[in-house]
């Protein structure tokens, strides 16, 4: 495929919304009626049967509604795909598996598109919550409770000083000396709140992870931030790249304040 056809977002988003949130109320009920299996993969992380269920489900929606469009699920095993792909599909099934099997923090389920490799549009629902936060290019970020009407949050996209900012990945001699030198609080993770989308609530400025990150971890926030106004990207060998450049795992990959100042954003990622 060299080409994208027309993509019409807003469309695309009624299309997933209810598939989404079906999904999300399913593996709530496997959850909380005990019909967990839980199982070891090669890289000794955790999968349950209703990550399995949720990936396929998931993957046939989308595949039934667009079915020359690639789509890429965590419990499918790829990690390489044909570069430039213009529409990628990346869909995290359960963000948040140990937590969804021992019930000790919010878990996600996430459906993002990659658009030429910019993320356009970006789902992220929380069913323990029933909170379905998403995002679409030139429209703007949303949140919707209980399946009420979706309102439209009050972001701010200026650098605050005393706001905490969430870094992951870097030793505690960075974190000491970026806190030292910037006057800034590093805080590691936001209770109740995917990391990257805690600005949407004024508990961080932004996420750099400094740590490997699979894209369909990725996606979804960063397609919702950049709705919210805030810059995005990923390096991978210290070179930025986009969300289609044949491969799922980044190495670095932020989201931030547009105004963020040179010499701290300097600190935080790779001179390029």
């Amino acid at each position: 495929m060299s080409s994208a056809p027309e993509i019409h977002l807003n469309k695309r988003l009624e299309q997933l919304r209810p598939i989404l949130l079906h999904a999300g109320d399913h593996v709530e009920r496997m959850r909380r009626e005990n019909h967990i299996k839980t199982a070891v993969k090669d890289d000794q992380s955790p999968v349950t049967n209703a990550d399995i269920w949720a990936n396929e489900y998931l993957k046939e929606q989308i595949f039934d509604l667009f079915p020359n469009e690639l789509y890429i699920g965590e419990e499918d095993q790829i990690v390489s795909y044909t570069e430039q792909e213009p529409i990628i599909w990346y869909i995290d099934p359960i963000d948040g598996t140990r937590q969804f099997i021992d019930g000790t923090a919010p878990y996600y389920m996430m459906i993002g598109l990659a658009l030429h490799g910019e993320p356009v549009l970006g789902m992220v629902y929380e069913p323990e919550k029933r909170r379905l936060i998403y995002g679409i290019r030139d429209e703007g970020v949303f949140i919707q409770w209980n399946n009420h009407e979706p309102a439209r949050p009050e972001v701010n996209t200026r650098w605050n000083t005393h706001l905490p900012l969430v870094i992951k990945g870097a030793d505690r001699n960075f974190y000491h000396s970026f806190e030292k030198e910037t006057g800034i609080r590093r805080i590691g993770h936001i209770a109740d709140m995917h990391n990257a989308l805690a600005p949407l609530e004024a508990r961080a400025q932004g996420m750099v992870s400094r740590r490997k990150t699979w894209l369909w971890d990725y996606c979804a926030p960063a397609a919702i931030m950049a709705a919210a106004g805030y810059t995005w990207g990923c390096y991978n060998e210290n070179k930025p790249v986009k969300l289609n450049f044949g491969e799922c795992l980044v190495d670095i990959n932020y989201v931030l304040p547009p105004d963020i100042p040179a010499h701290i954003k300097h600190m935080l990622l790779p001179k390029s």
